[in-house]
């Protein structure tokens, strides 16, 4: 029989006293830090059965086999994980958590997202880590798709219980890996569709729709279709992004968005901004979690000529106009082109117009891959930014903060390396 140890004698315990009890059965002693517990006795609820509280220190002492379990609050437990871990060196198979979550390496894609393309599914979309499970045929049926998404859910569960182990994973050295909460079991509640494209109004030069999207004019599916089957197979789907080259081009955009709307799920719709749908904005700003995501990439009308090759710079500015006046929450994309967009001058128009629209945050990003027009410069590698481009990111940053506006980084688009550089600038 194990022996079982719990750590944090506080109000959270009290809280949640029937719930840990039944998981574990009751603990042999409880570890708490403050000192002034230590040495007394915890009494549960209904009197009768008591434990001492004792130091983390006497319990590793007195207790060396035992299996510590942490009763501390959510936003609490994984700063303790980390403390167990790191300075007091126990071992983390030791440490557990109650109601099925886990202090392990992970990532929330990995453990919750759904890709579904028109020629494949998968987890995620970082580069040189992403796995693909592509149908066998080109002509997709709605079987092609599930056996697909069976087959991606058996090689997720195998890739946690890998990652829970410390063996070897194809997700070793991605940017999103990193330890944290997780469930033991992986719940699918984010949802992507990739599919049944209809191509774009814009012309973007670093846009690589052509090589991650298929034409939909061999699938009997389209948009709606991979929607519908999504959410017939998870469940417990609670946010989606729409992103279909440009959707508000999709002869079906007013059924995904009716069925976005009466499953109550999040949604973020990416779109160019040149057409504006008060459909999109009906279901945005009835959910205060969804947002319009727009990649502006510029600040005046002649860059964004050069970067998207249409001249529609004033139709988006006052499209975003109208998004905010109903009421939804927006997300403005800077992604930096060197030679193009990486000047302070253009920095700032770009601000401007952001704190004018009183966006909900700025994401920057820029082009990793160097992907311009179909080809592929740095496919094989994962580059960092240069210094000068870390430096006009730094100002950028520093602007938004005088304005008071949130950002964010775009994860899958930077190395490693740059996340953390740029996260500490938060």
């Amino acid at each position: 029989m194990a022996t079982i140890v719990w750590y944090g004698a506080g109000q959270n315990l009290r809280d949640h006293e029937n719930e840990f009890v039944e998981e574990t059965g009751y603990p042999f002693a409880i570890c708490d830090a403050d000192k002034e517990k230590q040495g007394t006795k915890y009494e549960f609820k209904g009197g009768g059965k008591t434990v001492d509280v004792i130091a983390i220190e006497k319990a590793m002492c007195d207790f060396p086999d035992a299996e510590i379990w942490l009763t501390l609050a959510e936003n609490n437990l994984e700063q303790l994980s980390q403390y167990l871990l790191c300075e007091k060196g126990i071992k983390k198979e030791k440490i557990h958590l109650f109601g099925g979550i886990e202090y392990r390496l992970g990532c929330s894609e990995l453990q919750n997202a759904c890709y579904i393309r028109a020629d494949s599914v998968r987890t995620c979309c970082v580069q040189h880590f992403l796995k693909e499970f592509y149908y066998k045929s080109e002509t997709v049926s709605e079987s092609d798709v599930i056996e697909k998404l069976d087959e991606m859910e058996k090689w997720r569960v195998d890739t946690i219980e890998k990652l829970r182990e410390n063996k070897k994973t194809s997700c070793d050295g991605c940017q999103n890996l990193k330890y944290g909460l997780f469930q033991k079991k992986p719940m699918v509640n984010y949802l992507v569709v990739l599919a049944g494209d209809k191509g774009c109004n814009c012309k973007c030069f670093y846009c690589n729709q052509y090589s991650t999207l298929k034409k939909s004019g061999g699938d009997k599916l389209n948009h709606y279709d991979y929607y519908r089957i999504a959410a017939d197979y998870y469940k417990r789907i609670q946010w989606t992004t729409m992103v279909a080259g440009e959707p508000t081009m999709l002869e079906e955009l007013d059924a995904v968005l009716d069925l976005v709307h009466e499953s109550g799920w999040g949604m973020a719709f990416h779109t160019n901004g040149i057409v504006y749908s008060e459909k999109a904005a009906m279901t945005v700003s009835d959910n205060k979690a969804s947002i319009i995501n727009i990649s502006l990439d510029s600040g005046t009308r002649e860059t964004y000529k050069k970067i998207k090759r249409v001249d529609t710079f004033d139709r988006v500015a006052a499209n975003l106009r109208k998004y905010a006046d109903a009421g939804c929450g927006i997300h403005l994309k800077y992604i930096l082109l060197p030679e193009y967009n990486d000047n302070i001058d253009e920095v700032n128009a770009f601000i401007n117009i952001a704190a004018d629209i009183g966006v909900k945050k700025v994401i920057l990003s820029w082009n990793q891959y160097d992907y311009y027009d179909g080809v592929w410069k740095n496919e094989d590698s994962v580059p960092c930014l240069t210094e000068s481009m870390f430096c006009i990111y730094t100002y950028m940053i520093a602007r938004m903060e005088e304005e008071g506006l949130p950002w964010d980084i775009e994860t899958t688009n930077f190395s490693k390396s740059d996340c953390e550089r740029l996260e500490r600038l938060h």
